[in-house]
């Protein structure tokens, strides 16, 4: 039995090719979790994006979002979470594995790669309250879940609110 080990790639939206930006928002997309709406501007706006490759294949993506002012400011009140962009500067985001690619660990892989251009910061995330693989990662991650399920702006499900914190200055 052989086991594919995943290629991991971090850069910033700025070092991508227009090719891997469209890659990255098909993933996006794929997800179906997030309003596509100004969805280019908010991937390069991001301050990273990691691919996730096997045998060649891009086969995940991930994010280490600049979040939005309205957008931080919606998710605070809904989940009652505090989520200072002082404390907070980041969000992990985007998080998205291929359906025959789940169960091997790459949302927990890419996570640690996109975490690690973090510097130590402060960040946040949003889960759907029945994605227990990704609760998983997060918990391995050292993020903790706060505030309250709120529901979600894209269809009928929940969302909860985790933080990881930053290292103290």
């Amino acid at each position: 039995m052989t086991i594919a080990i995943p290629e991991l790639l971090v850069k910033s939206p700025g070092a991508c090719s227009n090719v891997e930006i469209g890659a990255f928002i098909a993933f996006v997309r794929a997800g179906g979790e997030v309003s596509i709406q100004g969805l280019v501007e908010r991937i390069r706006g991001a301050a990273a994006l990691a691919f996730a490759r096997l045998d060649g294949l891009l086969v995940g993506v991930a994010a280490l979002k600049q979040a939005q002012a309205s957008y931080r400011r919606r998710v605070s009140a809904e989940s009652g979470a505090p989520l200072p962009v002082a404390e907070f500067p980041y969000e992990l985001g985007w998080v998205y594995v291929l359906p025959k690619a789940r169960r091997n660990g790459l949302s927990l892989s890419l996570s640690q790669s996109i975490l690690a251009t973090s510097i130590g910061a402060g960040v946040f995330a949003t889960s759907r309250t029945d994605n227990i693989a990704m609760h998983r990662s997060l918990d391995k991650l050292g993020f903790e879940s706060t505030g309250n399920p709120f529901t979600s702006g894209r269809g009928k499900h929940t969302l909860q609110v985790f933080v990881r914190h930053g290292a103290p200055l």
